[in-house]
């Protein structure tokens, strides 16, 4: 048995590149380190003996949110190279980078299949949606909390049994960052009272779901289905035909392989911002910085 980290990496990639204000020297570095972090049984935010690891990004043809955006500039190429190093350094692929599907549908497919072969399994993201993965298999570690959340903290935040009905509450009050109506007239309290009523502890998820369409009007209960066909977060078949690849075993560089790799990195941003100019940089004219 393995214990798998599957990482939801545009919610790494990003908390890195913005916590570090953009800084072309520093976004890769960080979220390296935010990795390093919870793999390192001495840190901290330590998440546990993980044996494998899985990046999971946005495809480039995936469904994009109205609400979030363009990036800044340099924050797409900037991504690439934290996608080598990470492969380079400590051996973790990297999935989904110009495929069709969002990272959250290859996180859950990845941590679903794993957890069928057996495996343990711990997912990380900034997501709400990926907290409904979360039970006795699969851990959450919120990269805003830095550590693992359990079950129970997940359930009451939500105000829900279990974290799987995160995705009932959501279907039911909408989302507006992933532009999800929800049902008419149904804001928050309104639903945690009718979920409170209707959903009882032993139901299982297709239970639940029929126990609240049940008490909504026809139409309500449609548009609750139509919602709730973008909050839950289930088996996608399209997944299984698209080759995600297996988490790989990672692997912590020894302190003396580190100023390769840093050096490596630094050779990649020189490149990158140089050959606007048309000139490739040597790797012997690269100073390499501690970071």
């Amino acid at each position: 048995m393995y214990t798998d980290l599957i990482v939801d990496a545009n919610s790494l990639y990003a908390r890195g590149f913005f916590a570090t204000k953009y800084s072309t020297a520093r976004a890769c570095a960080a979220a390296f380190n935010i990795i390093s972090s919870m793999l390192n049984e001495n840190s901290k935010n330590y998440a546990g003996h993980v044996d494998r690891a899985l990046l999971c990004w946005d495809g480039g043809a995936a469904k994009t949110d109205k609400n979030r955006g363009s990036k800044p500039e340099g924050y797409h190429e900037e991504k690439k190279i934290f996608m080598e190093f990470c492969q380079r350094v400590m051996g973790i692929p990297s999935y989904g980078e110009g495929g069709v599907f969002e990272a959250d549908d290859s996180v859950c497919f990845a941590a679903r299949r794993s957890v069928a072969e057996g495996n343990r399994v711990i997912v990380c993201s900034h997501d709400k949606d990926i907290q409904q993965l979360a039970s006795s298999k699969v851990g959450y570690y919120c990269l805003a909390s830095k550590r693992v959340l359990t079950k129970k903290e997940i359930a009451q935040k939500w105000k829900v049994l279990k974290p799987r009905h995160i995705a009932l509450y959501l279907a039911l009050v909408g989302d507006r960052v992933d532009g999800i109506k929800g049902v008419p007239n149904m804001g928050p309290k309104k639903a945690s009272t009718l979920m409170d009523r209707v959903v009882v502890e032993g139901m299982s998820f297709n239970q639940a779901v029929s126990a609240l369409t049940e008490n909504l009007s026809e139409a309500d209960g449609e548009t609750f289905m139509a919602c709730l066909c973008n909050t839950y977060l289930g088996y996608d078949a399209r997944l299984e035909k698209a080759g995600i690849p297996l988490p790989l075993p990672y692997k912590t560089p020894p302190p003396a392989d580190m100023p390769d790799a840093y050096e490596f990195m630094d050779v990649a941003y020189a490149n990158f911002y140089a050959s606007k100019k048309g000139v490739v940089i040597d790797e012997a004219d690269v100073e390499v910085d501690e970071l």
